[in-house]
């Protein structure tokens, strides 16, 4: 059985140490990378050869994307194994990546399959209700299988939650490989602890969900925190000098800690 990464306080092993925290906005685009950071194969020249002619210019709009391309670098290092700082990802970071991929494989499945364009410009709540539609939709499908004893053949709703669900497998065998990934364990958040840097933070304006990504890394005893998101330069002096953990806000200074 596999040794956990975090003991029974919630804090990483120390084989583990130093460690960069991925927030969020960072794990999403190191998921977007995936298969980005490996040279072209005769298939992929194949391809290419026979490919719409679109999807060059798409390519090339991809690949001149800063912070994406720096991001493939990123992603390029933490596969080739020689690293100084390991790279975690907590449970919070993929429940967030879970609802990010829905929404957007969800708008995708949308633009492949329909003119309906007005569909594209719905918010992630009125997302969520098309998804429990189809959901509920799916359900029934098993249920009347099951009450008809008759074989569950392949459907269309089937099909959309396989597009639109992130995948178990896939995501640890390429998405979110090289990352280690963390159980959040023993993390507590009492009542007067909220009123010392949590609410100075809150007082700086970063949300909930910001503050909590913090004070996870803090309790993992992470020394670097890896994030895209704007809000925390507003408080990048205050997490190193009263926490001790780096802000890592761009890929080059992502790969010079890794």
């Amino acid at each position: 059985m596999k040794e956990p990464s975090v003991t029974r306080s919630g804090k990483l092993r120390k084989k583990y140490l130093p460690a960069l925290y991925f927030d969020t906005s960072l794990l999403i685009e190191y998921w977007l990378t995936e298969g980005m950071e490996r040279p072209p194969n005769e298939l992929d020249l194949l391809f290419k050869k026979n490919e719409n002619p679109l999807y060059p210019v798409v390519r090339e709009l991809v690949e001149s994307d800063a912070q994406l391309a720096g991001v493939v670098g990123v992603r390029r290092k933490v596969l080739s194994g020689e690293l100084k700082t390991t790279p975690v990802v907590g449970s919070p970071a993929l429940v967030e990546l879970m609802e990010w991929h829905a929404d957007s494989t969800f708008r995708q499945v949308i633009a492949d399959s329909s003119s309906v364009v007005f569909l594209r410009e719905k918010n992630r709540r009125e997302v969520g209700g098309l998804l429990r539609r189809v959901l509920d939709r799916r359900r029934k499908e098993i249920a009347d299988t099951k009450m008809n004893n008759v074989r569950s053949g392949n459907s269309g709703t089937e099909a959309f939650i396989d597009e639109t669900w992130l995948d178990s497998s896939y995501a640890f065998s390429h998405g979110l490989r090289g990352l280690v990934q963390a159980d959040l364990v023993g993390f507590r958040l009492p009542v007067n602890r909220t009123w010392g840097y949590p609410s100075l933070y809150a007082y700086l304006q970063l949300s909930l969900r910001d503050i909590l990504h913090l004070l996870f890394a803090l309790h993992m005893g992470c020394r670097f925190f890896g994030s895209f998101n704007p809000e925390y330069e507003r408080v990048k002096d205050i997490m190193f000098e009263e926490h001790g953990m780096t802000l890592l806000s761009n890929p080059a200074e992502i790969l010079e800690v890794l």
